[in-house]
């Protein structure tokens, strides 16, 4: 049986530079500024109340073999190589390889909250786990929800839309979804540093056969 063990920090691995780890996130940033931007829009103590929870969700650990660990460093090495070189390259991600980097993010306090990723029907699909404590008036309280989200990089343009946003206590309503749904977070992420090194450097993101697809630019 293949011993698996809980992704931890290891000091000494190499740090990830890489542009790839501007659009993990980058990204999701954004979408946690969206989600909470959101629902202070959703100015109601009630709605507020309905689809938030005083706990946060629990995720859980993100689990990896020593084999899998080597497999994803393999993977970001390669995309570094490329990168350096001005070369092309495609690289496929797994749920988990996106996971175990969420994971390393999130213990170098790179970013807020906790979120699992999967891929569904071609869609990236995210739990995410935020606590709500610098937004006023809803300290001690936590948005938990699972989004889908439709993410492609094509000809130099980023596109990434919420198309669903489920919060596991209570509802969003369909007027104010709606409108998160026309909302591009590509756009808002390719203003960034990191969104204008990834648009350099990468020329296609796309989900495809249950991973996520990433190829660089090259000459």
């Amino acid at each position: 049986m293949t011993q698996r063990d809980h992704t931890h920090n290891n000091p000494n691995e190499k740090k990830r530079g890489c542009v790839f780890w501007g659009l993990i996130i980058g990204g999701g940033m954004m979408l946690l500024a969206l989600l909470i931007s959101a629902l202070v829009a959703w100015n109601t103590w009630r709605g507020i109340q309905a689809a938030t929870s005083e706990q946060p969700a629990e995720l859980g650990p993100v689990e990896q073999t020593q084999r899998e660990r080597e497999t994803l460093n393999q993977k970001l090495q390669r995309l570094e190589r490329a990168f350096a070189a001005n070369k092309p390259a495609t690289v496929n991600f797994t749920p988990n390889d996106l996971n175990a980097m969420l994971a390393q993010a999130r213990s170098q306090s790179r970013i807020p909250g906790a979120a699992r990723v999967d891929i569904r029907d071609g869609k990236l699909v995210a739990d995410v786990s935020v606590s709500l404590d610098q937004v006023p008036g809803l300290k001690g309280r936590y948005l938990n929800a699972e989004v889908d989200l439709d993410i492609t990089l094509r000809d130099g343009k980023l596109d990434i839309y919420a198309r669903d946003i489920r919060p596991k206590d209570g509802s969003i309503p369909g007027t104010l979804l709606r409108g998160l749904k026309d909302i591009n977070i590509g756009d808002m992420l390719a203003g960034t540093p990191e969104g204008r090194d990834l648009l350099k450097q990468v020329a296609a993101i796309e989900i495809q056969g249950g991973e996520f697809t990433v190829t660089t630019v090259g000459e």
